[in-house]
């Protein structure tokens, strides 16, 4: 099978002038440290430590000549995972190698300097490439004297024997044009040819960031900690159940009684699978980030970086934030709950009775939002549910690269850069939510 970085059949033949394809070459170590330290101190890489310890640890290694870097020797070696970790429940490494080579594609994006010399970590390797490239990519002018060079002699007239031509202008003028013709006509088909090739390389060396990276670019880009807001509840009485299993406990435990304090602060446990989704992604990922209740996040502690909002009916930051939004959640005077489409308010989504038993439900219904808050001026991601079976769906699809995929295939081209909000659902089975499914979105 014939590799990607191959050109088209049409487009086989070598060029006439070898410089105009980068070649791969084994420069000295020094110019690659050199052109590192570069890459490294750019701002595309400040903000990535991960990122940076991976590629000065690949280069290093393959400098002193190491081709066989494994994912679990950079685990164990770059992040201090241990020796028997599984790599498949962490894709640490996997993870920072792609964003590795998007941070070196937008480097060389820019301006890279003129070392001529580009580090680049190809598609399902570890191990760093040295492509030296022309530092002065030669002129049309240049390709032109390299075609009139191969174009047959003819005898000078001035030279003494040869009898000079006395044809009119007109006569000796057309078949210089014809020649210029030819000329630039081979100088657009070099130019096609190499640009061809550049399009096919860079497509295989330089691959578009995952849709799920995509989702979570504007978090990930702020150098600011990520603040991840998640609702509680205060019931007044809370009974705890006895854990055969494994608790000596003879019986249940209220509340308000035998000691315990009334109407403390409990976290429910599908928001909390949905928080530790998202911190696992957050930590995966190099960032830092800090867990606030909702009832201790301030207005000011949101105008500070990135939030992430757990939670809807027991998160008011959840509420006010969705509630200009065309899917926001409602309640009405008997604690009854469910989503409003701004589009069809007739319609209650999800509409819950206060009487609804959960062990009843069938599915749930839930959001997810990222979006330029106007108020805060900050990236805002939302995972919330009418329940907290809703809500752990919520944090699921916001996390899971299948999902992430599935939205953007049904997104505008550019949805990566709008705002944008999810209608999730999840079928409810033995007690348990399953997939999360796409019922609507909007871009704005």
């Amino acid at each position: 099978m014939k590799s990607l970085a191959e050109p088209p059949s049409s487009i086989v033949q070598e060029p006439l002038l070898d410089t105009v394809t980068p070649q791969q070459t084994k420069p000295d170590a020094s110019v690659v440290r050199e052109e590192l330290e570069r890459v490294l101190s750019s701002h595309h890489f400040q903000t990535s430590k991960r990122c940076q310890s991976f590629l000065r640890y690949a280069v290093e290694e393959t400098l002193s000549g190491r081709q066989d870097l494994k994912e679990r020797s950079i685990g164990i070696e770059v992040f201090e995972r241990n020796p028997t970790y599984d790599t498949n429940l962490d894709p640490v490494v996997r993870m920072t190698a792609g964003e590795v080579r998007k941070r070196l594609a937008l480097y060389y994006q820019g301006v890279a300097g003129d070392s001529g010399l580009r580090i680049e970590l190809p598609v399902g390797s570890y191990v760093p490439r040295f492509q030296v490239t022309p530092v002065s990519p030669l002129l049309p002018d240049a390709i032109v004297d390299q075609v009139l060079s191969v174009a047959p002699e003819v005898a000078d007239p001035g030279i003494e024997g040869v009898e000079k031509a006395t044809e009119p202008l007109a006569q000796t003028t057309q078949p210089q044009r014809r020649l210029g013709a030819v000329a630039w006509a081979a100088v657009l088909l070099l130019l096609l040819v190499g640009l061809g090739r550049w399009a096919v390389l860079h497509r295989v060396a330089h691959p578009p960031p995952a849709p799920i990276d995509q989702f979570w670019e504007p978090v990930l880009a702020s150098t600011n900690p990520v603040l991840i807001s998640i609702g509680q509840i205060r019931p007044k009485y809370a009974q705890v159940e006895p854990n055969h299993l494994r608790s000596s406990i003879a019986g249940p435990m209220v509340l308000g009684k035998e000691g315990y304090p009334r109407e403390i602060a409990v976290t429910v446990l599908g928001d909390s699978i949905a928080m530790t989704n998202i911190a696992a992604l957050l930590k995966t990922h190099g960032r830092q980030f800090k867990i606030h209740a909702e009832s201790t996040t301030s207005f000011a502690d949101l105008q500070q970086g990135p939030s992430v909002l757990i939670g809807a009916f027991n998160n008011d930051w959840t509420i006010m934030f969705t509630n200009p939004l065309r899917f926001h959640f409602d309640v009405d005077s008997k604690g009854g709950t469910w989503i409003t489409n701004r589009e069809h308010p007739e319609t209650k989504i999800g509409d819950l009775s206060h009487l609804t038993q959960f062990s009843d439900m069938k599915e749930d219904y839930g959001v997810v939002v990222r979006m330029l808050d106007p108020r805060t001026k900050q990236i805002v991601v939302i995972a919330a549910g009418l329940t907290p079976y809703g809500t752990q769906s919520a944090g699921e699809f916001a996390t899971d690269p299948a999902s992430i995929a599935e939205l953007s295939r049904r997104a505008p081209s550019d949805w990566s850069h709008k705002n944008l909000e999810i209608l999730i659902k999840t079928d409810l089975i033995d007690g348990e939510a399953g997939p999360p499914q796409i019922v609507a979105s909007t871009f704005w």
